[in-house]
């Protein structure tokens, strides 16, 4: 199979929402966030959370967060590409055009966090909000004050699971890396368990692991302090 990296657009936002879902189903985050209905509601309707992510992916695009997709080359069944992953990106505060940074402020972890769009009805928003502060507070714990907001920061990366272990995270990866290497910037992010791998094996060190409802994260830089 043949892909390529490009830009991704409005038109991605299903698919994006679709692997979003996929990929993070049985992940610890997946389990605890977004948590089955009790027996006397109806079943969580996978659509919503779907659709939920598709708005988050593009309302982040809209704000000029740097969205990447890979894409099958060949055409599928419907003539249309295939989204085979993605990852979204923010840019160090130094390195925003200037109509972004007046437009698209740093915002901490916490504070996206409170941006619903619309949550699904399965999504439990008070642990989604305790969770981002958590990493808000860790951040600062392992890279000061400032966080990363001088450094390149991976947001989210998910590849549809159907094309895990082939290398399309890595392509995903290294479009972030080599931005930062271009600008003399360090890339830093928060891992999973299943995560931690992919990041490790392109030169990413462990600062520090932190539970969050019994699910250990690391956080993880590329460069030194």
């Amino acid at each position: 199979m043949a892909w390529k990296l490009r830009p991704a657009v409005d038109a991605d936002g299903l698919a994006i929402g679709r692997i979003g879902r996929e990929a993070f189903l049985e992940s610890g985050f997946g389990r605890i966030l977004f948590t089955p209905r009790s027996d006397d509601e109806e079943p969580a309707d996978p659509e919503e959370e779907i659709q939920w992510r598709r708005r988050r992916a593009i309302r982040r695009m809209n704000e000029g967060i740097p969205t990447l997709v890979v894409v099958d080359e060949a055409p599928g069944d419907n003539g249309e590409e295939t989204v085979l992953g993605f990852a979204q990106w923010e840019r160090p505060a130094t390195s925003l055009p200037p109509v972004a940074a007046g437009a698209v402020p740093q915002a901490s972890i916490a504070t996206e966090g409170q941006k619903a769009d619309d949550p699904p009805k399965s999504l439990n928003l008070d642990k989604m909000q305790h969770m981002f502060k958590v990493f808000d507070e860790e951040i600062e714990k392992v890279l000061g004050p400032d966080g990363h907001k001088n450094m390149w920061y991976l947001m989210l990366l998910a590849v549809d699971p159907k094309y895990q272990g082939r290398g399309v995270g890595k392509t995903l990866l290294r479009w972030g890396m080599d931005q930062a290497a271009a600008e003399g910037k360090k890339t830093f992010l928060l891992a999973t368990v299943e995560g931690r791998p992919l990041y490790e094996k392109q030169g990413f060190r462990v600062l520090s692991d932190f539970e969050v409802y019994g699910t250990v994260n690391y956080a993880m830089l590329l460069g030194d302090l």
